[in-house]
């Protein structure tokens, strides 16, 4: 990451100093746990001090805040996004999203969207895919409160697997049993999916997931799909594979500025091949 962080900086440096304007696209931010109290316990985790200083960072400097659904109409209608577009987003629906970053968000009058893993909201025991790291998940009364402070909750499939070693049938069970319990808990509608896992929409192993996944979306209703594939948002981009940053525990305020600036969608190559050619997946 250190590789990564310094010549993301150096762009950034660089791009402000000879003043190249902003482009015409939004960036999606991916946050997973915020938490307090020493350093964050793993990569894709982030210290409340930080947040609250990256929070800051996009109100200070102008930025304009949507949801995902938001966005996604955008995007549909091929209409740009407004200068500086940014939509905070937050994966699983761990119960420091309410304690942590629900106070910030609420301070800084910043709209989200939260993913949940819905068939584990309300249980009492961590999250099982971290292991002994795993956070604990919000109950529904908690996500109840979000939904009312205006954020979009939004599915994360109900049960969190490797959906690209789904079947037609198991895809389109989870994103429909993850839709109805959220929409029968908050007695609101479910726009939006972000896959679990961070993996390619096409692979050899794979080579019909895209096809399977855009009929599981349509239907069930959804309207727009998430990915953990780095990149900004354009018009001309499929809004069921929507890209995002992702922020973790590495994110000072230098590269969480260049992240925001684009200044990091340079490495989306390297994430490709590193996916394509060297990085280990579930056997089905």
């Amino acid at each position: 990451m250190t590789a990564e962080k310094e010549i993301s900086v150096l762009l950034s440096e660089a791009r402000n100093l000879i003043n190249i304007p902003p482009a015409p696209v939004a960036t999606m931010l991916v946050y997973h746990r915020i938490e307090d109290g020493g350093a964050p316990s793993l990569p894709d985790s982030v210290a409340l001090t930080e947040f609250q200083e990256q929070m800051r960072h996009i109100t200070e400097e102008g930025y304009s805040p949507m949801t995902v659904r938001e966005l996604a109409a955008l995007v549909e209608a091929g209409e740009e996004p407004p200068e500086k577009s940014i939509v905070v987003t937050f994966d699983d629906g761990y119960l420091d999203t309410y304690t942590h970053a629900f106070p910030e968000l609420d301070f800084f009058r910043m709209p989200a969207t939260v993913f949940l893993a819905a068939g584990h909201i309300g249980a009492s025991t961590p999250f099982p895919w971290l292991g002994g790291n795993g956070g604990k998940p919000m109950d529904w009364q908690q996500v109840s409160k979000l939904h009312r402070a205006g954020i979009e909750i939004a599915s994360h499939t109900y049960s969190h697997p490797f959906t690209p070693n789904l079947t037609k049938n198991e895809l389109c069970l989870e994103l429909e049993r993850s839709k109805g319990k959220i929409e029968d808990k908050l007695g609101a509608q479910v726009h939006s999916l972000a896959l679990p896992y961070s993996f390619p929409l096409r692979h050899p192993r794979w080579p019909s997931f895209r096809a399977r996944l855009r009929e599981a979306l349509n239907s069930n209703g959804y309207v727009c799909c998430c990915t953990m594939q780095r990149g900004h948002i354009s018009p001309k981009d499929d809004v069921f594979a929507l890209r995002r940053i992702p922020v973790g525990r590495d994110d000072d305020l230098r590269l969480f500025r260049a992240k925001l600036e684009g200044c990091f969608a340079w490495t989306a190559p390297l994430q490709a091949f590193y996916q394509r050619f060297l990085k280990s997946y579930p056997a089905p």
